[in-house]
């Protein structure tokens, strides 16, 4: 008789309180506690945040690291919780994969909210070269840096959070980050590296909308005409 494990699930932190739960995912390269400073603003509030499959805690989880399996993973979370009422709030790729756990209709969603969501198609700009570079965003501590200070924040950040979220991007698992490559092709499905975009789904009673993805700092981003000489370009995400 032959039996399937199941896979395990990524490490996530639920603070029960009054509902319904606030889901937090995190970007490509964050954790959990990138919603910290979130989470500290609301007292009494039920919520609960991930590591992500091959990030922080849960960098020893095996692959797949594609946005289908982080979706599978937080509808296999909420299961695990207990959670049955509750809103998505996804930073980045985590809106990507609010997008794809949202599309599945799961019963208890009220609905979900984009913070700077990942595009969903991409734009002309995705080049292979373009996508090459962002899948060395995070090997070094100079590149993590320009992508915290130039990408990630538009405020200065305090001391002590700048080197956090250092340690969190350079926490992933390196088959974690080559995975999150982004593809060439324009079709993409659940099983898509974490990078690479969707089309657009729909939760119920509301429509997702994205538009093209833009650059935000061009002097370090080889694909905008304002291209300096520098090759590196922090991730999009």
């Amino acid at each position: 008789m032959n039996s399937t494990q199941p896979m395990p699930l990524p490490v996530y932190d639920h603070r029960p309180g009054a509902g319904p739960t606030l889901v937090f995912l995190h970007y490509w390269g964050g954790s959990a506690r990138t919603w910290d400073l979130v989470v500290d603003r609301l007292p009494g509030r039920d919520v609960l945040t991930v590591d992500f499959r091959g990030w922080s805690r849960s960098s020893g989880l095996p692959g797949p690291y594609t946005l289908g399996q982080f979706a599978d993973d937080t509808l296999s979370v909420l299961g695990d919780a207990g959670v049955t009422d509750h809103v998505l709030v996804g930073h980045s790729m985590g809106g990507k994969v609010a997008q794809l756990v949202a599309a599945t209709r799961p019963a208890g969603l009220r609905g979900i909210v984009l913070v700077g969501s990942g595009p969903a198609k991409p734009s002309a700009q995705i080049t292979p070269e373009y996508q090459e570079a962002l899948s060395h965003a995070y090997d070094s501590d100079e590149s993590v840096a320009g992508a915290r200070d130039h990408i990630l924040t538009a405020t200065r950040l305090p001391a002590t959070i700048k080197a956090r979220v250092a340690v969190d991007s350079r926490a992933g698992t390196d088959a974690g980050r080559t995975s999150g490559r982004c593809t060439a092709s324009r079709r993409t499905s659940p099983s898509t590296p974490a990078w690479s975009a969707f089309p657009p789904s729909s939760s119920p009673g509301r429509t997702i909308r994205s538009s093209p993805p833009t650059c935000s700092a061009p002097t370090f981003c080889p694909t905008c005409p304002r291209q300096s000489s520098r090759s590196f370009c922090p991730p999009v995400t």
